[in-house]
């Protein structure tokens, strides 16, 4: 419980808007929702990594420019 205090916000907020999306897609297309939904939600997290390892990078290149 304590997590939530030491995060910034976006995380809370993401969560909460995947979640929101999962259940949604759940109510209309319970069948394909439940196989689909573990490699969504692993492509976002990968894909949010990816996003910041670049973020870093371009960040440090001009730094050391």
């Amino acid at each position: 419980m304590g997590i939530g205090f030491i995060t910034p916000a976006f995380f809370a907020v993401t969560l909460c808007l995947g979640a929101g999306m999962a259940a949604l897609a759940r109510r209309w297309s319970p069948k394909h929702t439940d196989a689909q939904v573990p490699a969504l939600g692993s492509g976002a997290l990968v894909g949010e990594s990816l996003m910041g390892l670049i973020i870093a990078a371009t960040t440090a290149l001009q730094k050391s420019v």
